[in-house]
């Protein structure tokens, strides 16, 4: 019985780490401005989803993780704006490591 418990627990904590992951990755992206299409817990069918603004958000139906989906041209366009606005601040190394990110993004 404890161990069934304790398996329980530790599947919904791991779980909850990668929705909060997912969820930071979210974040950032809406941060600098990149177009998130979607952002759903879990993989699957659709079970239940809404739109609000440009991003579609809802629950799959194997409830085992967490997935956003951003569009890689607007990242393209976000680096571009980050190193325009670190180049008026003096900030060029900013930006390197997101070009970097939005490269592997693209490619």
């Amino acid at each position: 019985m404890a161990g069934t418990v304790a398996q329980i627990a530790f599947f919904v904590a791991l779980i909850v780490v990668i929705v909060v992951h997912e969820a930071a990755h979210f974040g950032v992206a809406k941060r600098f401005g990149i177009k998130v299409e979607e952002f759903f817990v879990g993989f699957g069918p659709r079970i239940w989803s809404f739109r609000r603004g440009e991003t579609e958000y809802g629950l799959k139906a194997i409830p085992a993780g967490g997935r956003h989906q951003a569009h890689s041209s607007s990242a393209v366009m976000a680096v571009a704006k980050a190193r325009a606005k670190a180049r008026r601040r003096g900030q060029v190394a900013l930006t390197k490591g997101l070009e970097t990110a939005a490269a592997a993004s693209v490619a």
